[in-house]
C-alpha cells in the first residue's frame, strides 16, 4: 500500500486541481442520490480536509479577469425556471468567481480558460480561469428588503458563507 501523503506530493498542482474537481462533483452527486459508478481516482483523491482546502485555494488563485474583454463585456448571470431546484450562475468577474468557487454549495459545471474555451472542471490545465459556470441550490438565493453596504458585485456572495 502506497503512502498517501507522498503520493499526493508527487502530483502537479494542475493534476491536483483536476482531481479535486472530480472529487467534489462525485461527492455532490452521491449526496444527491446520483450514482456515478466506480471511482477510478479513489487512490489519489485527497482524503484529508487540508488537502482539499489547499487544492481549492489553488483553483481560486487561478482566477483572473480576461484582459481582452472590456468591463461592459464581463457579465454575471443567474437564472432558474419555476421547476428548478438550483439556480444557474455564470460569471466573468474575478471577485465573484473566487467567492462562488469558495461557496460550500456551489457546483462547478465548466470553467472558461484564457482563450475563451469552455473547459470541463476535471480537464482544467490552463494557467488561469476567466469564467465560471455552475449552480447553487435555489435555497441559497435570497432577495433582501435591506440594501447591502457596498455595490461591489462580489458582495452578492457574503464572506460569512465561504470556505477556505
Amino acid at each position: 500500500m502506497r503512502n498517501e501523503s507522498s503520493q499526493h506530493s508527487n502530483l502537479s498542482s494542475k493534476k491536483k486541481l483536476r482531481l479535486l474537481m472530480r472529487s467534489i462533483t462525485r461527492s455532490y452527486r452521491r449526496l444527491n442520490g446520483n450514482d456515478v459508478g466506480s471511482v477510478e481516482f479513489a487512490d489519489v483523491v485527497p482524503q484529508s480536509m487540508s488537502d482539499q482546502i489547499t487544492m481549492m485555494s489553488e483553483l481560486v488563485d487561478a482566477v483572473e479577469e480576461d484582459t481582452s474583454l472590456h468591463s461592459v463585456e464581463k457579465e454575471t448571470t443567474m437564472s432558474f425556471s419555476k421547476v428548478d431546484d438550483r439556480v444557474s450562475v455564470y460569471s466573468e468577474e474575478a471577485g465573484l468567481m473566487r467567492r462562488l468557487l469558495r461557496h460550500p454549495h456551489f457546483e462547478v459545471e465548466s470553467l472558461r480558460g484564457t482563450d475563451g474555451q469552455q473547459i470541463a472542471p476535471n480537464d482544467f490545465e490552463e494557467e488561469s480561469i476567466t469564467g465560471v459556470k455552475g449552480s447553487l441550490p435555489i435555497t441559497a438565493l435570497v432577495l433582501q428588503t435591506s440594501l447591502r453596504a457596498t455595490s461591489q458585485h462580489s458582495a452578492v456572495v457574503p464572506e460569512g458563507v465561504l470556505r477556505l
